[in-house]
């Protein structure tokens, strides 16, 4: 058998999955000849699909130094070297790949991936779409290319190259859940529902479909159904809810009379805040309640009316006969779009922080019409964070209303924004709190708190404070996608962002409206 030969079979392999077969192959032509630059990088390619990333980079490497100028080489490596993540090195090898053989869409697909990685969002766009042209046929290509403009926030343009890897493939569940996720953060929650539907057809054990599918269903306001499929979540690793095991069953709706039940808050503060005026009403219908949260809102929680015991996160409870995690509750309880429970306010500050702060604000408030709490971003955490936060400096046309003295209630790295920026027109009032009760006692002490979709937007609405709150184009389910008011707070009016890509608009609504309210006082 010639080196030729021996290498078309090795090749087939590779290319059918056999990859043991074809390193056996690939090693009985190294053999006979170490320095074979095809065998080199074919099987470093074989090697790295493996896990062996750092021997198949070697002999990528070592294949290039036999032979520079086959383009495939480089391309190979380049691949190879994303997945480690040296983008550096990945984006050397593409663009040499490229200058070898300019039509090579492999290798303009690397360099798109790289380009994504380093936020050089409209570069890798290009870059994708030039793929694309290279690469008509492959339905993976179009579907990068869709969720690069999706996620630069050009949802409209992802569309086309959606719908085209799903015409490409029309058997892949991820490239249908990849379009409804454009059709839903386009609210086109129809269309949505049917890609979701479609996804999970094709792979119903993905709890990430029916995680999705649930959150198009509840911003319809389809909440019986939207809160069963949601139920799914507690197995979705980024929705940062890890399932609990106890030796004891999860609750199930059934009656609590006389029994214990251990709560459990999940996600981020503002979910645990909404979420905990069900503690009083499952107290109400006689069960002992036990609830688990995050430090920070510990005290805050010890005011809900009815609970036993409030536990840090990670703590070992005290004996109880069922869980539950706190955001299943209202499935259990049958909420609906017109049952929302609101008996507001269901939080209550201490007392002796309520004369604290308000002793401190009152001290700053000088002449001023309006005392105002001010949060314009927030957890950076959250992957719902760069829609909902608004730089600062775009809020000058709401900050400029005259006979307003504003508080800072921002925490995290944006509360550092506030000092330099307004230049000692905005009291900073965030760096001494100590837990959520304290921002519960501030925000008692002021006559109106104006926030992004952030916890401290929960905090006011759940003391019953006045509070005006910037919606993200794409809201939080709790809002629906339409009104000014919600039942969830009876104390809060909503402003709509109504381009997903300016918050201009609402900025202006809000000024307006505060400059109503100032000339009515």
């Amino acid at each position: 058998m010639t080196i030729a030969q021996a290498m078309d079979i090795a090749i087939a392999h590779q290319a059918a999955g056999r990859s043991a077969e074809a390193e056996e192959v690939y090693r009985a032509i190294l053999d006979q000849v170490p320095n074979n630059a095809f065998a080199l990088n074919f099987l470093g390619v074989v090697l790295s699909s493996r896990g062996q990333k750092q021997e198949g980079i070697r002999l990528m490497r070592q294949s290039i130094e036999a032979d520079p100028i086959v383009a495939v080489f480089h391309t190979n490596l380049s691949g190879a070297l994303i997945e480690t993540g040296d983008y550096h090195g990945a984006e050397m090898a593409a663009r040499a790949a490229i200058e070898r053989e300019p039509k090579d869409g492999q290798a303009h697909v690397n360099l798109a991936q790289v380009q994504w990685q380093q936020q050089r969002e409209d570069e890798a766009i290009a870059t994708m779409r030039r793929a694309a042209e290279l690469l008509p046929a492959r339905a993976d290509v179009y579907s990068h290319l869709g969720r690069y403009y999706a996620g630069s926030g050009r949802l409209e343009e992802s569309l086309v190259p959606l719908r085209r890897a799903v015409e490409l493939d029309p058997g892949s569940s991820a490239y249908h859940a990849n379009l409804g996720g454009s059709f839903y953060a386009l609210l086109r929650l129809k269309d949505a529902e049917q890609e979701y539907r479609k996804a999970i057809e094709l792979k119903p054990d993905e709890p990430a479909y029916h995680t999705d599918l649930a959150l198009v269903l509840l911003l319809a306001g389809e909440w019986t159904d939207g809160l069963r499929e949601y139920e799914s979540r507690l197995k979705v690793p980024i929705m940062r809810t890890a399932p609990r095991s106890y030796g004891k069953p999860q609750w199930d709706g059934s009656p609590l009379d006389g029994r214990t039940i251990f709560l459990h808050t999940e996600q981020g503060f503002g979910d645990a805040i909404l979420f905990s005026r069900y503690v009083p009403i499952l107290a109400e219908s006689g069960a002992k309640v036990i609830l688990e949260a995050r430090p920070e809102l510990l005290d805050l929680f010890q005011s809900l009316k009815g609970v036993g015991q409030v536990i840090a996160r990670g703590q070992t409870p005290p004996q109880f006969d069922v869980h539950s995690p706190l955001l299943s509750v209202p499935m259990y309880l049958g909420t609906t779009p017109r049952s929302i429970p609101a008996n507001v306010p269901y939080l209550r500050p201490d007392e002796g922080r309520i004369d604290h702060w308000r002793r401190i604000i009152g001290a700053q408030a000088g002449d001023a019409k309006l005392r105002i709490g001010l949060v314009w971003g927030g957890s950076k955490s959250s992957v719902y964070d760069a829609q909902r936060s608004i730089m600062l400096q775009d809020l000058s046309p709401l900050l400029a209303v005259e006979g307003v003295r504003w508080y800072s209630l921002q925490v995290g790295v944006d509360a550092l924004l506030s000092g330099p920026f307004m230049a000692g027109q905005m009291v900073e009032l965030s760096g001494d709190f100590r837990d959520f009760s304290d921002t519960a006692a501030a925000i008692e002490s002021l006559d109106l708190v104006i926030s992004v979709d952030t916890s401290v937007a929960h905090v006011a609405g759940a003391i019953g404070k006045p509070v005006w709150m910037f919606v993200p184009h794409l809201p939080f389910w709790p809002w629906l996608t339409e009104g000014t008011s919600t039942g969830w707070y009876p104390t809060m009016q909503l402003f709509r962002q109504a381009d997903p890509n300016s918050w201009v608009p609402a900025i202006s609504e809000v000024a307006d409206a505060l400059r109503q309210k100032l000339a009515a006082l």
